[in-house]
């Protein structure tokens, strides 16, 4: 890279271009640009970030109708329109938003992640894509959804073994009985076996085998239902 200059990387993408030679244009017009570009500082202070924000450090800056190539360049790059581009389930994920929206405005994004993952909204309505990879989308995400789901239980088990561990216990046994004191401390009362506690959280989906439970579970859980996950 040439001394005080951002924009001279190679390559030959005309989007990634675009995009360089827009953001270092921008941030050239900043008094501050030549020790930002030449890497020769690393302390700056708030008035020399202000500025260099307001010159295009700052992504918001580039909202302007002047920035719309920059702007049209980067949708190109985040959203690719190409089936064999590496980015395109990016925009397929845009586009099984835009459809869940148009079912139901206003969602945050978890609420949507949660809408995907029971393939339902919170009041039970069960959501509905016409389009095929739009659906496909959709059941990768309640896939992705469920493991997260699983990994917090793993790892909050986790925790507890290593927080048990820390506070002097060298057994399961002894863990276990840590983790039964420092309840009953907290004012839980535990009682029964851990058989009884899963009956407890299947309650109504229940049907005697794990399969069947599951697809009960699957049919009647949305997220604002009692028994979706902690």
């Amino acid at each position: 890279m040439e001394r005080g200059k951002l924009s001279d990387i190679p390559g030959d993408d005309e989007d990634v271009r675009i995009i360089i030679q827009g953001v270092d244009n921008s941030i050239r017009k900043s008094p501050d640009y030549t020790e930002l570009a030449s890497l020769g500082s690393t302390v700056f202070d708030w008035s020399q970030i202000k500025t260099l924000s307001e010159n295009g450090l700052d992504p918001a800056h580039f909202r302007g109708a002047e920035f719309r190539s920059l702007k049209e360049a980067f949708v190109r790059r985040l959203l690719p329109p190409e089936s064999d581009n590496k980015g395109f389930p990016r925009t397929v994920t845009a586009r099984l938003i835009l459809a869940t929206l148009a079912q139901r405005s206003g969602l945050t994004a978890g609420e949507m992640r949660e809408a995907w993952y029971t393939n339902m909204f919170a009041d039970g309505t069960p959501l509905s894509f016409s389009d095929g990879q739009i659906k496909d989308q959709c059941i990768r995400w309640a896939g992705f959804m469920a493991r997260q789901y699983q990994r917090y239980a793993i790892e909050l088990f986790l925790w507890c073994f290593e927080e048990a561990l820390r506070n002097g216990t060298g057994s399961i046994d002894q863990a276990i009985d840590y983790w039964k004191g420092r309840s009953e401390t907290a004012g839980m009362q535990i009682s029964g076996t851990f058989e009884q506690l899963l009956l407890s959280q299947a309650g109504e989906c229940f049907r005697g085998e794990e399969y069947a439970t599951s697809r009960a579970w699957n049919t009647a859980v949305h997220p604002g239902h009692a028994l979706f996950e902690y």
